[in-house]
């Protein structure tokens, strides 16, 4: 996902366990990619480098593709290892992928976007479901109501938006 370091270990923190990572575009580097990974109760980045032939982690094996990289060092136990030479384990990639094909589902629209899809296109009580943008890790249902709103001297539909949390209990 094309998230900050930030927003990878709130999502780690939140929805992952010990060993669970996602592999993400680096902010710093554009062009490379950063591992992050939970490790207990913290988040290790780690960063790829991407030279255009291959993927590395700086020195090291070599990889055609990001996926071969981090398959390698999710099979061999052991190898990656941090400055102080503890091991960094790869077990769980963290799903960022839309948890759903369902036609109601938007994944990352944002609200101004999801407001013009249903007031363009739908009747009231019709819905949607997005990522938050705001909080990665829950949702936004989006609903048209028949409820009128002032914009402009127009009057145009309204969009509720309602927040859907996820809970450390892995309920929403």
């Amino acid at each position: 996902p094309n998230i900050s370091g930030i927003e990878a270990e709130k999502l780690l923190l939140t929805r992952g366990i010990h060993g669970s990572f996602l592999a993400r575009p680096s902010k710093s580097n554009p062009g490379d990619f950063t591992l992050s990974v939970r490790r207990n109760n913290e988040v290790t980045h780690i960063k790829i480098q991407n030279t255009g032939d291959y993927y590395d982690l700086y020195g090291g094996e070599k990889f055609a593709t990001l996926a071969e990289l981090v398959q390698y060092y999710t099979e061999q136990e052991g190898l990656l290892r941090e400055k102080n030479s503890n091991t960094i384990e790869l077990r769980f990639p963290l799903n960022c992928q839309d948890p759903t094909s369902e036609r109601w589902y938007h994944g990352h629209l944002t609200g101004k976007e999801a407001e013009k899809l249903l007031t363009d296109k739908a009747k009231p009580g019709s819905f949607l479901v997005r990522s938050s943008q705001s909080k990665p890790g829950d949702f936004v249902l989006s609903v048209l109501t028949n409820e009128d709103k002032a914009d402009m001297g127009d009057r145009k539909p309204r969009v509720t938006h309602i927040m859907i949390r996820y809970q450390l209990d892995g309920k929403y």
